[in-house]
């Protein structure tokens, strides 16, 4: 389920007019050449990536279970 979610978050940030590239998960690099070339649009550092940084789930009875997640949406300009 929470794929569907992330690609939910990461289509609506898509939407959004010149929000440069976004990634569905965390993009690392150690170099700021990397970054660059990770993170560029139009020529300059502008981009994103969303990640779920944690989740709780609790069981409401023997049919159901709840689960609640934080999302984070990082970008670099």
């Amino acid at each position: 389920m929470h794929q569907i979610i992330r690609d939910w978050i990461v289509s609506q940030l898509q939407a959004v007019p010149n929000i440069g590239i976004v990634h569905g998960y965390q993009r690392y690099a150690d170099r700021e050449k990397q970054l660059a070339e990770l993170y560029s649009h139009n020529g300059r550092l502008h981009g994103w990536f969303v990640r779920r940084l944690s989740v709780v789930e609790k069981r409401l009875n023997a049919n159901f279970n709840t689960e609640q997640s934080v999302w984070l949406i990082r970008g670099y300009l």
